[in-house]
Parts: structure tokens; sequence; C-alpha cells
């Protein structure tokens, strides 16, 4: 409802700017994206395998940091598909060492796709005519996940799931330009993970939260913002030695 309601204003506010002035945004171009943020999910470790002869355990919020890249395709309409580049998140816990996962790309294992639909693009934004990715200011973003790796003891242990699942999310720029969360979806919330042929355990509660990306023009603030405090702290030294 929300999101509904959240578009609706858009739409009104791209309707009311294109009143009286050209409004004949390009399709946004074709392109990379990078999205930075940190993955989270909950793991079920079986006992007695290959991995765990041990007793089972479950490890809540398991998370890395990291990165998706996806390859955009021209904009058709008003969607955007997309296939997946690179996807790698890393991580340390005392039960598991050092960790790494995600989809293709670095390790060749998994892979992913989708689409951008419902895109808004804003006519006050610079690269509106020239179907800049900075124009989009709202779109409907679904990440297809047919599978993901695990890695631990430094790479030597690969493991992969067994079952499809997806991340949604209404975007509000291309990165984002506020924290957004990619929340995951499978018609099982629970899927396995696979060492090889063999059941290790269980991944759930799959979410990612990505990191707003700053405007460029915040970026310039903050820049004079640290010269000006760089200028201050130069006068008060100049002062004081005076």
């Amino acid at each position: 409802m929300l999101r509904l309601i959240s578009r609706s204003i858009l739409v009104l506010m791209t309707w009311g700017l294109c009143q009286g002035a050209p409004c004949d945004a390009a399709p946004i171009v074709p392109g990379q994206t990078t999205f930075y943020g940190r993955a989270i999910q909950d793991v079920r470790i079986l006992g007695g395998t290959s991995i765990n002869p041990g007793p089972e355990f479950v490890i809540d919020d398991l998370f890395g940091d990291g990165y998706i890249i996806i390859d955009r395709q021209a904009q058709v309409g008003n969607s955007i598909s997309f296939t997946g580049v690179d996807s790698v998140f890393s991580g340390f816990r005392p039960e598991l060492g050092f960790y790494t996962f995600g989809a293709a790309g670095s390790v060749g294992v998994g892979s992913f796709h989708g689409t951008i639909d419902n895109i808004i693009q804003d006519p006050a934004d610079p690269g509106f005519a020239a179907g800049a990715p900075s124009s989009l200011i709202s779109g409907d973003l679904t990440i297809d996940v047919p599978s993901f790796y695990f890695q631990l003891a430094g790479g030597a242990i690969t493991l992969e799931t067994g079952a499809e699942f997806t991340f949604t999310a209404l975007l509000d720029g291309l990165p984002p330009r506020t924290a957004t969360l990619l929340e995951g979806r499978v018609p099982v919330n629970e899927i396995p993970v696979y060492f090889g042929q063999e059941l290790v355990g269980y991944s759930s509660d799959r979410r990612i939260e990505i990191r707003a990306v700053p405007e460029p023009s915040s970026m310039v603030l903050l820049g004079i913002g640290g010269l000006a405090l760089v200028g201050y702290g130069w006068r008060r030294k100049r002062q004081s030695i005076a």
C-alpha cells in the first residue's frame, strides 16, 4: 500500500514538472550498475556431515559485506532487463572462519538475472533527455537467483544452494539514493545447501541491505565543508603561533 502511494506521488510530481516544458525522456541506456551493501541470512548447519562431523548448529544473521554488479540492457517501454556480472559478500564467524558467498563472476558458481519494472524518470535530472541512469527515481527491482555459493576454508570448500529464490525492492535511484532493503522471497523459506551431492545445511530469511549512494551535489558540499574545516584549522594554528 505504501509503495502504491509513493509511486502515485512520484507520478503526480513528474506530471507537474512537465507542464509547459518539454518532457521527452530518452530510454535509459545500457551499462553496468553496482550495488554495495550487506547480505544477511540465517544458516542451519547439519551435524554428522563431511563439513561438520559434530552436532547441528544454527547461526542467526550470518552476514557478509560486499557488492552486486548487474549488466543492464537498454530500457524498453518502462522496463529494464539485466544479467548478473558478479555478487560477492565476505565475513568471519568463529564457527566458520572466513567465508564468502554470492553468485556468478568471481568463482563461476551460481547465476542471477532480473528486471526493473514500472520505471519513472525525473524530468529535472540533467540526464533525463539523454537516458542517463541518474534520471531513474522509481522502479520495481526483481532479482531471480537460481543458485548461489558459500566458500569456506579459504576457498577449499564450496557449497551451493539447491532452490531458486528472488529478491525484490523499490528503487529510488540507479543505484539507490537512500538505504534500500532487498527482501528475499521463495515458496519455501528454508532452502537446502549442498556439498557436492551431500545435503549439509539450510539457508533462510535472506535479505540484502543496500547502502545509499550520495548525490553528486552532496559530495561537492561535503568536499567544500572539509576544505573549510582545514582552512579554519590552519588559521587557528597561525593565530596561536603569532
